[in-house]
């Protein structure tokens, strides 16, 4: 009796045991599970409930003017410019412009003779005045000698010594054969330059007037409002590429002068 007593004690504790280890390992894992499942729901329900987003990037466009920024320049032929100016006209005021520069050098700044000018020298033969360098062919030897080949118009060298001794240039011209070897006065550094700065005046005042006859030009194209303005822009800038050129041809002008005052030019003429 007393055996059968005690096996049924241990049977007792033994259930016992086993309900409280399986107590134990449900209730340290039960919270876990439960986080789990009740995030992934959240989780679930917060992507489902609210709205997608979406990234875009916005680009800062270009602030253009009132017209929508600088206009192309458009070549206009000179049928098109003639509806706005008279382009005929201006282009000849322009071309006349140059060469009153170049008729202004010769005049005025030949006042001493260099080696590169004496072709300019005027010989008359009965009723006509010709350029000394359409008569004979010029070359210089140095800065001071200056040599005419009359090979191809030998009757003509008594009028060509004639025209250098009345030109009061003091250049005392020497003849052999169909040669005439002329002798450049020397001019100070200081002349030279004096001279020099005239021409860059004379080329200035040229300048001026270019610059009067674009502005005057472009007050008469923009006073015809019956014109598209497309057809008036581009006129305008037509007459100033215009001018433009004038102005680059004076600089040329300017620059072969100063060079030949200063005597920065050596050799064939």
């Amino acid at each position: 009796m007393e055996h059968l007593w005690k096996l049924r004690l241990l049977k007792s504790m033994t259930r016992i045991i086993r309900m409280k280890s399986v107590h134990h390992l449900c209730s340290a894992s039960y919270i876990p599970c439960v986080r789990t499942l009740h995030l992934g729901y959240m989780s679930t329900q917060l992507q489902t409930s609210l709205p997608a987003i979406i990234h875009v990037r916005n680009y800062a466009k270009k602030v253009q003017g009132k017209k929508g920024g600088k206009q192309k320049h458009v070549k206009l032929s000179d049928e098109e410019m003639a509806e706005v100016i008279d382009v005929a006209e201006y282009k000849t005021q322009l071309r006349a412009a140059v060469d009153k520069l170049k008729k202004n050098y010769v005049e005025n700044l030949n006042l001493r003779w260099t080696g590169s000018n004496v072709g300019n020298l005027r010989v008359k033969l009965q009723d006509e005045e010709f350029a000394l360098h359409e008569l004979a062919h010029i070359s210089r030897k140095n800065a001071q000698l200056v040599v005419l080949n009359m090979s191809e118009f030998p009757e003509v060298i008594k009028h060509v010594i004639q025209a250098i001794n009345e030109s009061g240039s003091e250049m005392n011209p020497q003849q052999e054969g169909t040669m005439i070897y002329l002798t450049i006065p020397k001019l100070s550094r200081d002349t030279r330059e004096v001279l020099s700065k005239n021409a860059k005046i004379m080329c200035n005042k040229v300048k001026e007037e270019i610059r009067n006859l674009q502005n005057h030009y472009i007050k008469v194209a923009k006073s015809k409002t019956d014109l598209s303005e497309d057809l008036i822009y581009n006129a305008t800038n037509e007459i100033m590429a215009l001018s433009d050129k004038a102005m680059d041809e004076l600089r040329v002008v300017l620059m072969t002068k100063q060079h030949d005052i200063l005597g920065d030019n050596e050799g064939s003429l």
